[in-house]
């Protein structure tokens, strides 16, 4: 086996040593979160790159670390070019102690220039284990907003090895949303637990973007949308979608998952599929369930203030403005008496709550019209 470039995070004692800060029994998990990195670094050398999903959250996030299980990629280059180059790296896996697979996935959904494999590795910890490489190929994106992070960049218990590039913080965000969309380009209806690890990459984005990378955002994601909604017509099959169907798709599965009975309120089922997420991804991070319903009202937020203005009723000023007072406001939502040691916290509060009602009718005149914005996009949601 080739010396590994992450080689000094990858012995039995630093993996036990370093996934405390996870939670016990999380070794293999930050293993995999390491070998993204490591497989990342031999892909890079002969594939250009942008990181996207996970990986590349804990890059503008920095301590909002959370463990990411796969390599999620634009490639700037065409299907073809992008397997011939992979087989020329398959001819090489074993001085990279590496095996390289092609998968194919299961079920139907939007056709995507997209390429799969499962790429093997020799785990410290004994046996095989394997990350999965998602790489969406189009020439087309090539101009999408991005930034090279060098070496040593902190990414949680560990420092990158290699230079990373990355999309720019607006543009992940513009992303994490299409990903949102269910039924249009992102999750599909049986998925919905899955978004959990998208709203909270969303919440830790937002809470963090200067009004430039916000701006990024609203400017971005209509091009974006556009260009993966097209796949669709492009492989043969009728366009089903556009900019402002993605985001009442995402609109509509964020609502689903958090009004399940058309009650905002802390449910079974949310609750447990937060706890699985904190367990597998977060591990001993102070991450609240109240932190989390905050953060899917954050990226509700995003969607329709991104819909009101693909639609025409908000222009990009006042967009750009409404999303960066969002996490003031929904720090209100979150505890309506933030002064109180006995506030009440979201997770009890519904759409009939008084104190919550007079919260807002107490909130400046810029945050009202931003609850105006939720409320229209998403009725019933607030009072």
């Amino acid at each position: 086996m080739t010396r590994r470039a992450y080689g000094r995070y990858l012995s039995k004692e630093y993996l036990a040593s370093a996934s405390k800060g996870y939670g016990g029994g999380k070794e293999r998990a930050l293993e995999k979160y390491i070998m993204d990195f490591e497989i990342h670094g031999i892909l890079c050398k002969s594939l250009a790159t942008y990181v996207r999903g996970g990986m590349a959250v804990p890059f503008h996030a920095g301590s909002a670390t959370r463990l990411s299980e796969d390599i999620d990629m634009y490639v700037t280059d065409t299907m073809d070019d992008v397997e011939r180059r992979m087989g020329n790296i398959h001819s090489a896996q074993d001085a990279y102690g590496i095996e390289i697979r092609r998968h194919k996935p299961r079920g139907g959904g939007l056709p995507l220039p997209l390429l799969t494999y499962r790429i093997k590795y020799e785990s410290v910890l004994g046996g095989t284990d394997e990350v999965k490489a998602d790489l969406l190929c189009d020439p087309m994106l090539s101009g999408l907003p991005h930034k090279e992070f060098s070496i040593m960049t902190k990414l949680g218990q560990f420092h990158a090895c290699h230079a990373v590039a990355v999309l720019d913080a607006g543009t992940l965000v513009a992303d994490k949303i299409t990903a949102l969309s269910a039924g249009t380009i992102g999750y599909g209806a049986n998925q919905l637990h899955k978004m959990n690890k998208q709203v909270y990459d969303v919440g830790q984005l937002l809470r963090r973007l200067p009004r430039s990378q916000i701006e990024q955002t609203v400017t971005q994601y209509g091009p974006l949308a556009l260009r993966k909604s097209g796949y669709a017509q492009e492989y043969g099959k009728r366009s089903v979608c556009d900019p402002g169907d993605v985001a009442k798709g995402a609109c509509d599965a964020l609502l689903a998952m958090l009004m399940p009975k058309g009650r905002f309120e802390a449910n079974d089922e949310f609750k447990g599929n937060f706890a699985r997420f904190k367990g597998t991804y977060l591990g001993n991070s102070k991450y609240s369930l109240s932190a989390h319903r905050s953060d899917a009202l954050l990226a509700v937020l995003l969607a329709s203030v991104l819909l009101e203005h693909e639609q025409g009723r908000m222009g990009a000023d006042n967009a750009v403005g409404a999303i960066g007072d969002a996490a003031a406001t929904l720090k209100l939502l979150e505890d309506p008496a933030t002064s109180k040691p006995t506030a009440e916290k979201i997770e009890q509060t519904t759409v009939d709550n008084k104190p919550l009602r007079q919260a807002i009718r107490h909130l400046p005149p810029d945050q009202q019209s931003l609850i105006g914005v939720i409320s229209h996009a998403c009725p019933g949601i607030l009072p």
